[in-house]
């Protein structure tokens, strides 16, 4: 292939890229949208806030910005939040524990000793902002190995996704897991999935703890 043709080649597959840009603009241009009148979009959203400064919290904003409803739990990293009604908040929290709270087996990391993280996954009261359902486990680093995210399910049960050990499960009210996918199981060296598409070699030693 010469320089020329490969110069043509390149400009049509740039100009296919931006034909295939365009496309996608219009059909996300026509995607439903509900505004109200002055553009805004209707009623309060709620926000999980997990900084790097630890000051977990959700928040319900309004449309204004003004801060209406307000959870917090200290050294800690909210991540998913739900309201599941008009009274019933869920949010996934990761809380910075110290050593003297935390389970020996999540101390192994000689850098990060001196604590571990605590998962939880709650259900709140928004008028009195109890605690009214909670399912929770240790691991050891509050960055990396926290709840990634959550569902309540029809039947109740609550559907849960961890970084931690790599698991996604669905546990009942009562705190008895009912499902349990753990990814070492279907996509590591020796699985069906790694022997087909193959994937990178985790350097290191890893531990991986489940509840």
């Amino acid at each position: 292939m010469n320089q020329r043709t490969r110069v043509a080649v390149v400009t049509v597959l740039i100009g296919l890229l931006i034909a295939s840009l365009g496309v996608q603009a219009v059909i996300i241009d026509r995607e439903p949208r509900v505004v109200t009148d002055d553009g805004r979009y209707p009623g309060n959203t709620l926000v999980g806030v997990h900084s790097y400064n630890d000051d977990g919290r959700v928040v319900e904003l309004t449309p204004d910005g003004e801060v209406v409803w307000e959870w917090s739990v200290p050294d800690s990293r909210v991540f998913g939040v739900e309201q599941l009604d008009e009274g019933t908040v869920l949010a996934a929290v990761a809380v910075r524990t110290p050593a003297e709270d935390c389970p020996e087996e999540y101390l192994e990391y000689e850098e990060t000793d001196h604590q571990c993280v605590h998962n939880r996954v709650v259900e709140l009261d928004k008028d009195s902002k109890e605690v009214v359902w909670e399912y929770d486990w240790y691991d050891e680093f509050i960055a990396d190995h926290e709840v990634h995210d959550f569902e309540r399910l029809e039947n109740g049960e609550t559907a849960i996704a961890d970084m931690g050990n790599d698991r996604a499960f669905t546990v009942d009210r009562d705190g008895e897991i009912t499902w349990e996918w753990h990814a070492e199981d279907h996509l590591t060296p020796g699985t069906p999935f790694y022997e087909e598409y193959g994937g990178p070699e985790k350097e290191g030693n890893t531990t991986t703890g489940r509840t």
